[in-house]
C-alpha cells in the first residue's frame, strides 16, 4: 500500500516545481536604453592617470587627476528608442604633480582662480570646457551616432596651445569619448557569457591608437538595492604608426580590463570602472625611451530630474 500525500503538502510541491520551472525558463534580458523627454541625468566622470617616462637611468613620472560632471537633458525620443541629449558642463576638477615638485589644481567650484603659468596656458582652455554646450543623439544600443560642440567651443580648442601638433586630442571625437563613455550593448536576449566586441581609434600626431573592447554579459546583481545588470570589459589595443615621422611610437604592452553596470529597470547605464596600463616604446632620433601610461576611468549617471512627461 502506498503512503498517502496531504493534498496541502501535494499542492505545495506543485507551486514549488511550477515555479521552478518558470525561472528555470524566464526570458533572457534586453538591454537598450529607455530615456524619457525631460528626463535630465547627472554623470560624473572620475579619470586619474599616471605616466612614467624611463630615460636611461632616470626615471619621470607624472600624474593627473581629471573629474568632470556634466548634465544630460533629454530633448526628445523616438519611435525607435533614439534620444536626442543637451549636454552642459557643471563641474571641472583638474590636478597635477609635475616632474621637479611643481604642481596644479583647478577647480571650478573654488572661490579664486589659481595663479601661475600652467594656468596662464591652460585657463582660457579649461574656461571654455567649463562654459561648453553640446548636442548629441544616442540609439537604443547606447551608440552615439552624432556628437556636436559648439562652435565657440571648437574654436578654442584649435586655437588652444600646441594643438595643431597634437592630432584628434583637441577634437569633437575626443570631447565625445571623454564625456560619454558608454557600453554598447548587443541587441537581442542576452545569455551569461554571451561576448560581443565593439572598437575605437584615436588619431594622434605620430599613429593611431585602435582599441577593441570586448563586452562579456556576467548576469544580474544586486547593488545599494536594485537589481543591475553586470557587464565584464577587456580591451586590446593596438598601434599603427605614421610614416615620416621624426618621432616613432611602438606598441610594447597593452591591456585594459573593467566592469559596468547597466539598469534595465530604468532603461540606462548605471557605473562603470576600467582600468587601462599603455607602454609605448619612443624614438625620437638617437634617443629612446619606454613611456608607461596607467589609468583607471569610474563614471557614474544618476537621476537629476525626472521626466515630466
Amino acid at each position: 500500500m502506498h503512503p498517502v500525500i496531504p493534498k496541502k503538502a501535494l499542492l505545495v510541491v506543485i507551486t514549488g516545481l511550477v515555479i521552478s520551472l518558470a525561472r528555470g525558463q524566464c526570458a533572457d534580458p534586453v538591454l537598450r536604453w529607455q530615456l524619457k523627454e525631460g528626463q535630465v541625468l547627472r554623470q560624473t566622470i572620475e579619470t586619474d592617470v599616471s605616466t612614467t617616462m624611463k630615460v636611461g637611468p632616470a626615471l619621470n613620472k607624472v600624474f593627473q587627476k581629471l573629474t568632470l560632471g556634466t548634465l544630460l537633458t533629454v530633448v526628445k525620443v523616438d519611435a525607435h528608442g533614439k534620444a536626442e541629449l543637451r549636454q552642459t558642463c557643471e563641474r571641472l576638477f583638474l590636478k597635477m604633480e609635475l616632474e621637479g615638485g611643481q604642481s596644479f589644481e583647478y577647480d571650478s567650484q573654488a572661490a579664486k582662480d589659481p595663479k601661475g603659468p600652467i594656468f596662464t596656458a591652460l585657463g582660457p582652455l579649461l574656461k571654455t570646457v567649463l562654459a561648453s554646450q553640446a548636442s548629441l543623439e544616442v540609439s537604443a544600443d547606447g551608440k552615439v551616432e552624432r556628437f556636436k560642440l559648439a562652435l565657440d567651443v571648437l574654436r578654442a580648442f584649435r586655437e588652444a596651445p600646441g594643438a595643431p601638433a597634437m592630432g584628434e586630442l583637441f577634437s569633437e571625437e575626443a570631447f565625445q569619448r571623454m564625456s560619454s563613455p558608454w557600453p554598447v550593448l548587443k541587441g537581442g536576449p542576452l545569455k551569461v557569457g554571451m561576448t560581443w566586441v565593439s572598437r575605437t581609434e584615436s588619431r594622434l600626431p605620430f599613429g593611431t591608437l585602435s582599441t577593441d573592447q570586448a563586452y562579456t554579459y556576467a548576469g544580474p546583481e544586486k547593488r545599494a538595492g536594485r537589481e543591475l545588470h553586470k557587464i565584464l570589459l577587456k580591451g586590446t589595443p593596438s598601434f599603427e604608426k605614421r610614416e615620416g615621422q621624426a618621432i616613432n611610437l611602438r606598441l610594447k604592452r597593452g591591456e585594459s580590463s573593467g566592469i559596468l553596470f547597466f539598469d534595465a529597470e530604468m532603461g540606462r547605464f548605471a557605473e562603470l570602472e576600467q582600468k587601462q596600463s599603455i607602454t609605448l616604446e619612443i624614438h625620437a632620433l638617437a634617443d629612446g625611451r619606454d613611456s608607461v601610461t596607467e589609468s583607471i576611468t569610474r563614471c557614474r549617471l544618476e537621476e537629476a530630474l525626472a521626466a515630466t512627461k
